[in-house]
């Protein structure tokens, strides 16, 4: 199933899974006595330690910090951006690079055939027109 997905999608597809992780995390710090050093109240050995990022990204075989990349493209990107990364059209190494940039410039930026070169040396060329 997940061989047919690119590694940005299945990191969308992750960054979904993270808020569930989140709210298991509360849960098992709910469950600790609190203090400096917290420890569970009752025995929680059959839950897996770790941040929740990490668990996400273990569902769909991408890492945490991938993760988490794809939460803030999530968060911060025009609606276009997202959907040129969950088609395949954009990476998401490349969304991370615009999501700081005003949405009107975004937006000029997914426009942009997929063929056509959006980035030049680490940069995106349409920053220095519309950023």
């Amino acid at each position: 199933m997940h061989r047919s997905l690119n590694a940005t999608r299945r990191a969308l597809i992750a960054a979904g899974f993270l808020e569930y992780e989140r709210e298991q995390a509360k849960r098992r710090l709910a469950t600790s006595t609190g203090g400096a050093s917290p420890q569970p109240r009752t025995n929680l050995s059959e839950v897996e330690p770790g941040r929740a990022r990490d668990k996400a990204g273990a569902r769909m075989g991408v890492s945490g910090q991938t993760v988490h990349a794809a939460s803030k493209v999530i968060e911060k990107a025009v609606p276009e951006i997202i959907e040129k990364c969950k088609s395949g059209e954009m990476a998401l190494n490349e969304a991370k690079r615009v999501i700081d940039l005003n949405p009107a410039a975004q937006r000029r930026i997914a426009e942009l055939p997929k063929g056509q070169p959006r980035s030049r040396g680490g940069k995106f060329s349409a920053i220095d027109h519309w950023g």
